[in-house]
């Protein structure tokens, strides 16, 4: 997607990409964005997927959205495949780590959800845990930046079976971050802005779909700004993100409805039946 969206050899001028440029202020109705640097950027059109503490969620639904504690933690590491082949068979002999399914293995509560990754060179793993289980403080773990400790996950997970929980070990490194999600917006644009992906509608990863919910925003970008002109009105464009609004809000609001319930235990406590 970043080779062709800065390609020069695509309809329109290439994509310009710019980081460590962040936004401390925006005016919806002139399209303005003010960097921390002091600059300020005009557009047309202002995108905002700017994750699940966004800046722009506040100035677009006029106030402060706060993000909403589910209950859950989550570890999350990677082991590339050539490694978990070499040193642990007996994970290999039930999973093959570069065939493309995902597996899951379920507790009470607690839950490993493994599948592989960049065309099977790398396995990744996910675990569930309530917070009230964890063995961490999980309100300081609110970044996908922040790390986990291989001796407390291990403690965490310590009933599934060693085939498993031996993967833990082989991975370089382990992030862990608190879950949170928001409430559903009213609305998703204001002047000439737009929030997406997390930004306008975080959700648990309990269903797969946080990614591809942004890109199903990101198609409707598309599909309802083909055929516009270079030099659209302000209002063809409010126009244009109210009915991108109108289009995505309802399917999205259900997703996060269902992804919340998904993290409910898989079984009644003391019951082995798996309810989901």
């Amino acid at each position: 997607m970043r080779s062709e969206a800065t390609s020069p050899n695509r309809t329109g001028p290439p994509s310009e990409i710019r980081t460590s440029c962040r936004v401390t202020a925006c005016d919806t109705e002139a399209g303005q964005i003010t960097l921390e640097s002091g600059e300020i950027v005009q557009a047309d059109l202002i995108i905002g997927a700017d994750g699940i503490h966004s800046v722009l969620r506040g100035l677009v639904v006029n106030e402060t959205v706060p993000t909403v504690p589910t209950g859950l933690s989550a570890y999350r590491l990677m082991v590339p495949s050539s490694r978990l082949e070499q040193k642990l068979p007996e994970f290999c002999e039930r999973i093959n780590p570069r065939e493309p399914f995902t597996s899951m293995v379920m507790a009470h509560n607690c839950r490993l959800i493994m599948g592989p990754a960049r065309e099977g060179e790398v396995y990744s793993l996910v675990g569930l845990v309530p917070d009230e289980h964890m063995h961490e403080n999980a309100d300081t773990k609110q970044s996908w930046r922040s790390r986990g400790d291989i001796g407390k996950m291990l403690e965490t997970f310590k009933e599934f079976p060693s085939w498993i929980t031996s993967l833990f070990s082989l991975a370089d490194d382990i992030g862990l971050w608190q879950l949170r999600d928001i409430q559903p917006l009213n609305s998703w644009t204001k002047g000439r802005v737009i929030l997406i992906g997390d930004a306008a509608h975080a959700m648990l990863p309990t269903q797969g779909q946080g990614a591809s919910q942004t890109i199903e925003d990101a198609e409707a970008l598309g599909a309802f700004f083909e055929g516009i002109g270079d030099n659209p009105s302000k209002a063809e464009i409010e126009q244009t993100l109210r009915n991108i609004h109108n289009c995505r809000h309802e399917r999205a609001s259900l997703i996060q409805r269902y992804s919340r319930q998904a993290a409910k235990p898989a079984t009644d406590k003391g019951s082995s039946e798996i309810k989901m």
